[in-house]
This record gives C-alpha cells, sequence and structure tokens, in this order.
C-alpha cells in the first residue's frame, strides 16, 4: 500500500534512493497524489521485450503527506510516531 510506503520512508529519512521496481511504482503514486516530492526517472523500453528501471529519490514529503500520515496513524502508536520528525531538515519541508 502506498501509504505505508509513505511511513517507511518517513522513518528512514530523506531524501533517499528507491531500486525495487514495485517500490518506484508506490512512489509514483505518491508524487501524483501529491504527498511526495521525487525525483522519477521513465522506464526504458529495451529491445525484446523487457524494461530497465532507473533508481528513483524521494526528496520531501509535502504537507499533504504529513497530514496524510497524522491522519493515518493511531496516536498510541508511539514508535511511528516518535521517528515522524527525524531525518527530515526544515529545507525538506519547505519542498512542499
Amino acid at each position: 500500500m502506498p501509504l505505508e510506503f509513505l511511513r517507511q520512508i518517513a522513518k528512514q529519512g530523506l531524501p533517499c534512493t528507491v531500486y525495487a521496481p514495485a517500490h518506484i511504482d508506490k512512489l509514483r503514486v505518491l508524487q501524483a497524489a501529491g504527498l511526495v516530492t521525487a525525483v522519477i526517472p521513465p522506464v526504458e523500453e529495451i529491445p525484446g521485450g523487457g524494461k530497465i528501471h532507473r533508481p528513483a529519490q524521494a526528496l520531501a514529503i509535502t504537507d499533504k503527506g504529513e497530514e496524510a500520515l497524522r491522519d493515518e496513524l493511531p496516536a498510541s502508536d508511539g514508535e511511528v510516531g516518535q521517528d515522524q520528525g527525524v531525518g527530515r531538515d526544515s529545507l525538506a519541508r519547505r519542498a512542499s
């Protein structure tokens, strides 16, 4: 679920690089929803029907993304609640 991935990104800290195609797709959904700012290279088609997924980078969680995290998380979830602000500086917040 993309919101669960948003929670993982928030815990990890920003910026962060995303390599797995499934995670890049989730990052793409989060970006389209306005929850993160990210740099996501286009998927490249290669001869023979294959695809190349270049790494993407999550740069910041937007104000809308922060709100989604607050709304989704129960107040009793101390572990995630304590980590929400870790690793994100004012520059990342201003990018929203």
